[in-house]
C-alpha cells in the first residue's frame, strides 16, 4: 500500500544545504563598525556578540583601547596593528599575521599565540595571564614592563628580545632559545628554564626567586647586582658568564659548569655547589659565608681577597688555585 505523500523508495529527506562559500570569513557588520569608528557603540549595543574578524585585513589599523574579549582574529592580517590598551580576554589569533603588532598595555588573559611569528611585536606593560607563547619566534619582541602570570614561553626563540623590567610568576620557559636578550631589572619567580638558553643575556639588577633550570645554558650572560634566592640549577653551563656584586641566598648548583666565569664582589650565603667545574674561574672579593662546595673542580681559581670563613669544601680539587689574601 502506498500512502499519500510518501516515497515508497525510502524516508523523506530534506534537500542538502547549498554551500556558497566554504572559506570562513569575518562578519561584515563587525568589520564595518570597526573600520567606521563605531565599534565601541556596536559592542555596547550587542554585548553578547562574539567579535568576528576571521581573515580580516586590519594591518596597520588603530584598534587601541577597544573591547575584543573572546574576539576571533584567526587568519587575520594584523601586521603593525595597534591593540595598545585593548581588552583581549580569550581572543583567538591562530594563523594570524602578527609581525610588529603592538599589544602594549593590553590585557591578554587565556590568549594563545602558540607557534606564531611575533617578531618585532610589542607587549610593553601588557598584562599577561595564562597566555601561551609556546614555539613562537620573538626576535626583537618587546616585553618591557609586562606582567606575566602562569604564561608559557616553552620552546620560544628569538634574538634581541627585551624582557627589561619584566615581572613574572609561575612561567614556563623550558626549551626556549633567546640570544642576547635584555632582562635587566626583570623579576622571575617560580620560573622553569630547564633545557633552555639565555646565551649572552643581560640580567643586570634582576631578581630570581625559586627558579629552576635542569640542563641548558647561560653562557656569556651578565649578572651585575643580581639577586638569587632559593634557586636550583642542575647540569647548566655558565661558561664565560660574569657575576658582579651578585647575591646568592640558599641556592643550589649541581654538576654545573663555570669555566672561565668571572665572580667579583659576590655573596654566597647558604649556597651549595655539588660536582661543579670552575676551571679558570675567578672569585675575587667573594664572600662564601656558609657556602658548601662538594666534589668541585677548582683548578686554577683565583680567590684573591675572598672570604672562606664558615664555608665547607669537601673533596674539591684546588690544584694551582690562588688562595692568597
Amino acid at each position: 500500500m502506498q500512502f499519500p505523500g510518501k516515497d515508497p523508495s525510502g524516508p523523506t529527506r530534506s534537500p542538502a544545504p547549498r554551500c556558497y562559500n566554504l572559506t570562513p570569513m569575518a562578519n561584515p557588520a563587525h568589520v564595518e563598525a570597526l573600520l567606521g569608528g563605531a565599534w565601541s557603540a556596536y559592542r555596547a549595543n550587542h554585548p553578547q556578540v562574539t567579535p568576528d574578524f576571521i581573515g580580516a585585513d586590519l594591518a596597520g589599523r588603530d584598534l587601541a583601547g577597544l573591547d575584543f574579549q573572546k574576539g576571533n582574529f584567526q587568519g587575520a592580517d594584523l601586521r603593525g596593528a595597534n591593540f595598545s590598551g585593548a581588552a583581549l580576554f580569550q581572543a583567538r589569533f591562530a594563523k594570524a599575521a602578527l609581525q610588529k603588532t603592538d599589544f602594549s598595555g593590553a590585557t591578554l588573559e587565556e590568549v594563545s599565540f602558540e607557534g606564531q611569528a611575533l617578531d618585532g611585536a610589542a607587549f610593553r606593560n601588557a598584562k599577561l595571564k595564562k597566555a601561551a607563547f609556546r614555539g613562537c619566534t620573538l626576535s626583537q619582541a618587546d616585553f618591557e614592563g609586562a606582567q606575566a602570570l602562569f604564561c608559557d614561553f616553552g620552546g620560544a626563540t628569538g634574538n634581541g628580545v627585551s624582557f627589561r623590567r619584566f615581572l613574572s610568576e609561575g612561567c614556563d620557559f623550558r626549551q626556549h632559545k633567546f640570544q642576547g636578550a635584555d632582562c635587566s631589572e626583570a623579576a622571575f619567580k617560580d620560573a622553569d628554564f630547564s633545557g633552555g638558553a639565555w646565551t649572552g643575556a643581560d640580567f643586570t639588577r634582576s631578581a630570581w626567586t625559586k627558579t629552576r633550570m635542569d640542563g641548558g645554558t647561560l653562557e656569556q650572560a651578565q649578572f651585575a647586582s643580581t639577586a638569587f634566592t632559593a634557586c636550583v640549577w642542575a647540569r647548566t653551563a655558565f661558561d664565560g658568564a660574569a657575576f658582579s656584586g651578585t647575591r646568592f641566598s640558599d641556592c643550589a648548583f649541581r654538576e654545573c659548569a663555570f669555566v672561565k666565569t668571572a665572580f667579583s664582589g659576590l655573596a654566597l650565603m647558604g649556597t651549595k655547589f655539588e660536582g661543579c667545574q670552575f676551571g679558570g674561574a675567578s672569585f675575587k672579593e667573594a664572600d662564601f659565608a656558609d657556602a658548601r662546595l662538594t666534589a668541585g673542580l677548582l683548578q686554577g681559581i683565583d680567590f684573591t681577597a675572598s672570604s672562606l670563613r664558615g664555608s665547607s669544601l669537601q673533596k674539591c680539587d684546588l690544584g694551582l688555585a690562588n688562595l692568597q689574601g
